[in-house]
């Protein structure tokens, strides 16, 4: 679907057709898809390696992701400037296709043993086997998840944080960092997906160290405090003086939101029971569903108004939801 979408907009685009409602019936689609798609990559990984090895699986998964989305904005913004956006967006759609037939090759996959809801269960310890799911109606499995997910005070939390996070993040860098790199200084889509790939690169770093990292001590400390490290960081964006700076910034916050994914995704599937794994996961990534249009919106208003507000709001909503977890006890349960 992602590549079917993409193909139509470059042949839009190419032949001087596009609208701006072409391109919000795309975006309606393309979060459609990605609302199936993220929760089931998820649930696939843990049937494909033990306990165990879900931070260094969920790491080559992602890290492979990060590698290429280091080297793809730079190349999109040189491509752009040379030889236009529909080229661009044609490659896009290519690279669609591709990740969708490798996805056809992948077989088998034992259902994973039952995780213990107990989070001081060991990691990979051995836990009974799961009965195979009944057959539920989606609204009857959509239900059961949220009762289990909302149940649970750490989940909760985490949904919570996770959606605070996307809703400060999504505008701030689809809609801020644009108007940083092209209005405040001036810059050409070369220099902005430098930008997006300082990030990339710095997220890249973030995963190869979780996946290759044991298991920290005071573990749920640490993803707070990175939390509140992301949180400062991105509200020092706005005040940064140049976009060499700006880069630098995008980097450290990079590399903490790298590792703080993987960490956090493996933790979650290692603890889940895998018949309610997907719909665990669907409502942990419910609050990025949500929260990005929401964060889009918001960030269109605020940018033209005052830039470094909109940074300085998103990076105070991070620190203050980190501050929220932190108060309820949340770094003392996720061990």
């Amino acid at each position: 679907m992602r590549a079917i979408l993409t193909t139509v907009v470059a042949a839009l685009v190419i032949g001087e057709r596009v609208e701006l409602w072409h391109l919000a019936l795309v975006g309606v689609v393309f979060g459609t898809v990605d609302a199936v798609f993220l929760p089931a990559i998820n649930t696939l990984v843990p049937r494909l390696v033990p306990a165990e090895r879900l931070a260094a699986a969920n790491a080559t998964l992602q890290g492979t992701g990060q590698l290429v989305g280091t080297i793809g904005p730079a190349v999109a913004g040189l491509a752009v400037a040379a030889v236009g956006v529909g080229a661009a967006f044609a490659v896009d759609a290519a690279s669609f296709a591709v990740a969708a037939l490798m996805l056809w090759f992948v077989r088998g996959g034992a259902t994973p043993s039952r995780a213990s809801k107990d989070p001081g269960t060991p990691r990979g310890a051995p836990t009974e086997a799961a009965p195979p799911p009944a057959t539920q109606t989606i609204r009857a499995s959509l239900v059961e998840g949220g009762r289990v997910v909302l149940g649970d005070p750490v989940m909760r939390s985490i949904v919570v944080l996770s959606t605070a996070a996307n809703l400060a993040f999504t505008g701030a860098t689809v809609v801020g960092l644009p108007w940083l790199a092209l209005v405040r200084f001036g810059a050409d889509a070369a220099a902005l997906g430098l930008l997006f790939a300082a990030f990339g690169a710095g997220s890249l770093a973030g995963v190869v160290a979780a996946g290759s990292l044991p298991h920290p001590r005071r573990f749920g400390s640490i993803v707070l405090a990175f939390v509140l490290i992301m949180g400062i960081g991105l509200g020092a964006i706005g005040l940064a003086p140049s976009l060499a700076v700006a880069g630098v910034i995008l980097l450290g916050i990079g590399a903490l939101n790298g590792w703080v994914n993987i960490v956090v995704i493996a933790w979650v599937q290692a603890r889940t029971d895998p018949v309610m794994l997907g719909r665990t996961m669907s409502f942990l990534m419910l609050g990025s569903v949500v929260a990005a249009p929401l964060s889009l919106a918001i960030a269109a208003v605020i940018v033209d108004t005052n830039a470094t507000a909109l940074f300085l709001a998103a990076g105070l909503l991070v620190i203050a939801s980190a501050a929220v977890a932190l108060t309820s006890g949340l770094h003392k349960r996720m061990v």
